[in-house]
C-alpha cells in the first residue's frame, strides 16, 4: 500500500482486515507512513515505513538485483522518470523481502497501479510467486508511466477494478492483457453504518466536503457556490476535512471572500471523526472534476459512507461516480465546474420545497450502498478473483 495509516486510503485498511476476517492471513507493507492519526483498520504490518537509511542500506545489499531490473516493457524502454520509480521501488522490494524471514509468504496484492504495483511486482519476482493489483482511477485513466504501466499490466496475476470505468480504460489501454479482472468495488461496512430512518429540517444547514485538497476533488467550485449560498442564507455552514497541496490557497481564497469561520477547512481528521461529521450533516458536497491530464477519482468512499448514513449527497459525473450516484435517484449529479448547478442543487438539499423527495433518495441510496458496495461482499469478490493463487 502506499501509506498506512491513511486519511484518504482507509479503504486499504478496511478490506485487508475483511479478508483476514473472512480467513485469509493478510500482513502489510506500506511505503511511507500517512498523516491519519490512528488506522482505520486493524492491520499487522510487516514492518515501519522504511526511513531514507533504511531505503540507503537496502542500495547497498541490493546492487545485483539492481543491474538486473528490466529496463524494458516489451519493446518499449523506460523513460528517465520511469526508471528512477523503478529503482525506488526496488529499494522498497529489497528492505520488505529483509523483514520477512520467515512469513510463508504466498501471494502479494497491491493496491494503485503505481509504485506499490512496482514493489509487488519485483517482491514477486524474486520470491518467485505471483501478484495482483487493484486499480483504482487516476492510475488507470491517466498513468505518467505507460511503459512501467504495460509491464506491470502484463505481469500481474490478476487485475481488480475499482469501477466498470477503470475496467473498461485498461482494456482500451491494453487489449491483449491476458490477466483475469474483475470490478471488486471498496465498499464500506454498511452494518457499522446507522441510517436514520428520518431527517429533520435543521434551521442551521450544515455541509460537509470529505477529500483530499488537490484538483480532482473540486474545492475551488466549492468556495464559488459557499459564497452564493453564504450571501443568500446565513445560518448555513460548510465543513471541508482534508490537507494537501491546495490547503492554503484554498483557505486564504475562503479568508478574502469574508467566508471563515462559516466555511472552515479542519484539515485531516481522523476517520471516526469523520463519521461523526457526517451523522450530523445535512448534505454532503464532492464536486469532482478532471485534471489536466485527464486524471479524476475512482469512486470516493467517502461518497458511499455519506449514502449509507442517509446524507444527501451532491457530486459530479466523472470518473466511476456514476457507477454511485444516479441523479434524482440516488444523489444529485452537477456538471463540474458548474458553481450555479452546485449551488442550485445544494438549496434544493438544505431548503427543499419538497421534503418525500429527498427522503426517497435518502433510501434508494442506502439500498444501493448495501446491494453494490459493501466491504464484506467486496471482500468476498477479491478472494474470488484470486482464489486459485491463496493459500
Amino acid at each position: 500500500m502506499h501509506e498506512h495509516p491513511s486519511v484518504s486510503q482507509t479503504f486499504v485498511a478496511t478490506e485487508a482486515a475483511e479478508v483476514e476476517r473472512l480467513g485469509i492471513p493478510v500482513v502489510g507493507y506500506a511505503l511511507k507512513r500517512g498523516s491519519a492519526p490512528r488506522p482505520a483498520a486493524s492491520l499487522e504490518l510487516l514492518c515501519a515505513p522504511p526511513s531514507r537509511r533504511q531505503l540507503a542500506w537496502a542500495a547497498l545489499i541490493g546492487t545485483p538485483h539492481l543491474l538486473a531490473l528490466p529496463w524494458r516493457a516489451g519493446e518499449r524502454r523506460l523513460s528517465l522518470r520511469e526508471s528512477k520509480r523503478l529503482v525506488l521501488a526496488h529499494l522498497h522490494a529489497t528492505h520488505a523481502l529483509r523483514q520477512l524471514r520467515n512469513e510463508g509468504l504466498a501471494h502479494i496484492h497491491a493496491h494503485f497501479l503505481g509504485r506499490s504495483a512496482d514493489v509487488a511486482m519485483l517482491m514477486a519476482a524474486r520470491l518467485d510467486c505471483d501478484w495482483s493489483v487493484t486499480a483504482h482511477a487516476g492510475d488507470a485513466y491517466s498513468p505518467a508511466e505507460p511503459a512501467l504501466l504495460e509491464r506491470r499490466l502484463a505481469t500481474a496475476a490478476a487485475v481488480a477494478c475499482a469501477s466498470r470505468s477503470v475496467h473498461d480504460s485498461l482494456r482500451r489501454r491494453l487489449p491483449t492483457m491476458s490477466a483475469p479482472t474483475a470490478i471488486v468495488h471498496c465498499g464500506v461496512d454498511t452494518s457499522a453504518l446507522h441510517f436514520p430512518v428520518s431527517r429533520k429540517s435543521n434551521p442551521q444547514p450544515h455541509l460537509v466536503t470529505v477529500g483530499r485538497l488537490v484538483a480532482t476533488k473540486g474545492h475551488w467550485t466549492i468556495i464559488e457556490s459557499a459564497d452564493a449560498l453564504m450571501r443568500a442564507d446565513g445560518a448555513l455552514r460548510w465543513t471541508v476535512v482534508g490537507d494537501g497541496p491546495l490547503q492554503r490557497p484554498l483557505i486564504e481564497a475562503a479568508n478574502r471572500r469574508g467566508l471563515t469561520p462559516r466555511l472552515s477547512f479542519v484539515g485531516a481528521l481522523a476517520h471516526d471523526a469523520i463519521l461523526t461529521l457526517l451523522r450530523d450533516a445535512d448534505g454532503f458536497v464532492l464536486p469532482c472534476e478532471e485534471d489536466e491530464r485527464g486524471g479524476s477519482d475512482g469512486i470516493p468512499v467517502a461518497l458511499m459512507e455519506a449514502m449509507a448514513l442517509g446524507v444527501p449527497v451532491v457530486t459530479s459525473p466523472v470518473g466511476g461516480i456514476r457507477e454511485l450516484v444516479e441523479s434524482e435517484a440516488t444523489g444529485f449529479l452537477v456538471p463540474p465546474g458548474d458553481s450555479a448547478a452546485l449551488t442550485a442543487v445544494v438549496e434544493r438539499i438544505v431548503r427543499p420545497t419538497h421534503p418525500a423527495e429527498i427522503e426517497a433518495i435518502r433510501v434508494a441510496a442506502r439500498t444501493k450502498v448495501e446491494q453494490e458496495f459493501d466491504l464484506v461482499a467486496g471482500a468476498r469478490r477479491l478472494i474470488r478473483l484470486l482464489d486459485s493463487y491463496l493459500p
